[in-house]
């Protein structure tokens, strides 16, 4: 199972083996809290499957609205202590990208010409060049015992010392340089841009998106199949993914003067 209430909206969706049975949305600007669990409730009785019958729960983390990310995180939570099962936190761009092509830019609106981004590669990796060391040629043998009892010991060949010359030819022992272009490397964290500033790089999805293609899936299949793909691996606790701090602001009055 997974759901999200990270905007307006309450948003869930049933799987059994990779395929969706079960999908409910409701737009809504509040009362995603009195309406979340009955909701749930509902697309279980419709589907034939009871509480005790989910194996995993996914839980849109955000970035978000701020209440509406804490419903649902507190629901999967509670629902995750008192069913036994894991609870996996997915963001809102993670299961934005989801099923899309690759590489792609997920970028939501903000507010305050700002947006939150996150960059996915072509490949499941990260998507950075990783160059390995040259091996070892016959110039750098080093010397190695015997793997016999009582053998004598191989030695290195001596090392060839005669001139090297004509063009194109360099010193074995110098390994060719790596002329393979370096891609752009994977945003493993969402971030707040300045929507203005960023220059466009990718295809992007979302909806502060300049070249915008739509979602390949609906946000809570997207986050139910994310869940079901990492349950098999240990994962922190759900918590709400926050990139601004809160709006509002401590009283700036003087606190009142307690009469003895």
């Amino acid at each position: 199972m997974g759901f999200d209430t990270s905007a307006a909206h309450c948003a869930a969706a049933l799987l059994r083996g990779g395929a969706v049975i079960a999908e409910r949305c409701e737009e809504m600007t509040k009362g995603q809290a009195e309406r979340l669990m009955p909701m749930l409730e509902e697309m279980l009785a419709g589907a034939g499957v009871r509480w005790a019958d989910l194996g995993v729960i996914g839980v849109g983390i955000g970035p978000g609205n701020f209440t509406g990310v804490r419903i649902s995180v507190a629901a999967a939570r509670g629902l995750a202590l008192s069913l036994g099962i894991p609870a996996i936190g997915v963001s809102r761009l993670e299961a934005l990208a989801e099923g899309g092509p690759r590489p792609v830019v997920v970028l939501e609106d903000a507010r305050r010409g700002q947006a939150y981004r996150q960059h996915f590669a072509a490949s499941a990796e990260p998507n950075t060049l990783s160059v390995s060391a040259p091996t070892s040629t016959a110039l750098d043998i080093p010397t190695v015992s015997g793997t016999e009892p009582n053998a004598p010991p191989v030695l290195a060949p001596e090392p060839d010392t005669r001139p090297i010359s004509g063009a194109g030819i360099r010193p074995v022992s110098e390994p060719e340089p790596d002329t393979r272009p370096v891609a752009e490397p994977d945003t493993s964290t969402p971030e707040l841009v300045e929507l203005d500033a960023l220059p466009v790089t990718a295809p992007e999805i979302g909806s502060a998106a300049r070249n915008g293609i739509a979602p390949a899936l609906p946000l809570a299949v997207a986050t139910a199949l994310i869940a079901a793909r990492r349950a098999g691996v240990p994962q922190p606790r759900p918590a709400p993914l926050y990139l601004r701090g809160a709006d509002a602001a401590p009283p700036s009055d003087p606190p009142p003067v307690l009469l003895d």
